[in-house]
């Protein structure tokens, strides 16, 4: 997804209030003489904006080192301003963070939580534990700004899930219901405000958050997520590929015609049903104990059974 901030070539794609906000954060701090220059904004309509800005607590202003004259103030992105919360829902557990505006973690937890028991279940644990989360760390909730889930399935456009890592009646459930709508019924209820809940592919959100904290210069780039499924995502010409369905990226759904092993997609040797951490623990049937999660896996590989060192291999 694109910002529309056009950062590259200043405020041309955008020259409303969220773009200069880009803009301050972009260049990590700019005086009024800046942004003008940068902007070719009318000063009265930067002033306006900036004070919108202010007054909302996205930018703080300090003075600039001056070596004569009265100092320029400078204006900066306010990374303390607000907080973003962030759920990784994977099909045997999720992991929940809260960062700051400068993707900085103040609070984390995981939780084995098996998706296959439906969304009810699912997502009530997912609330409960963020109102803990949010109370220990002693967060005011009106200072949450947004939510950013990633589910271990491609998502369409309306936000529901295409293609679930498992079968069953839960399955039905998740693909049928809007995941940001539900997440956001529950919202008020921990004290946030009306926010964005924005929900994608766990691995196109691997994608961004890897893309933009680690190697921002590069255009194109494919991450591969792998757990108790498997699942890439893509980045091109600096923006994720989703497809027109969702499903770009699906490669785990590759089929071999001449595999014996039936993926849950009813196609016959598909990556995610012969190399992911469910398609192992399948292979290994009931001989290892239950497998919940790909930790339960690499125990096993590391406790020096044969049998599982085969099958993984």
């Amino acid at each position: 997804m694109t910002t529309g901030y056009g950062l590259e070539g200043g405020l041309s794609r955008s020259d409303s209030p969220g773009a200069l906000l880009a803009l301050v954060r972009h260049m990590g701090g700019a005086t009024r003489k800046d942004l003008l220059n940068a902007t070719n904004l009318a000063r009265a309509t930067l002033e306006s904006r900036l004070d919108r800005l202010s007054k909302q607590g996205y930018i703080v202003s300090r003075e600039a080192p001056s070596a004569a004259g009265r100092p320029p103030q400078m204006f900066h992105f306010n990374e303390s301003g607000g907080y973003l919360v962030c759920i990784d829902m994977g099909s045997t557990s999720t992991r929940i963070g809260i960062t700051d505006l400068a993707a900085r973690l103040v609070a984390q937890r995981s939780v084995e939580l098996d998706l296959s028991m439906g969304p009810g279940v699912a997502l009530g644990k997912v609330g409960t534990l963020l109102r803990d989360m949010i109370r220990r760390a002693g967060i005011e909730p009106r200072l949450v700004m947004g939510v950013g889930v990633g589910v271990p399935s491609h998502v369409v456009v309306s936000g529901r899930m295409v293609r679930l890592p498992f079968d069953g009646q839960a399955s039905g459930s998740w693909t049928s219901m809007i995941i940001s709508d539900e997440i956001t019924a529950f919202l008020p209820a921990l004290g946030i405000r009306p926010v964005p809940v924005l929900v994608d592919n766990g691995a196109n959100t691997m994608a961004l958050g890897v893309w933009r904290t680690s190697w921002p210069e590069v255009r194109d780039m494919i991450v591969l997520k792998v757990g108790m499924s498997i699942s890439f995502g893509i980045i091109a010409n600096s923006d994720i590929v989703r497809g027109a369905i969702g499903l770009a990226g699906d490669l785990g759904h590759i089929p071999d015609p001449e595999s014996a092993i039936v993926c849950t997609c009813g196609q016959r040797g598909c990556a995610v049903a012969v190399a992911s951490g469910r398609g192992i623990a399948n292979l290994l049937g009931t001989s290892v104990g239950t497998i919940h999660t790909s930790s339960d896996l690499v125990r096993l590989q590391e406790s020096g059974r044969e049998d599982v060192a085969d099958v993984v291999k």
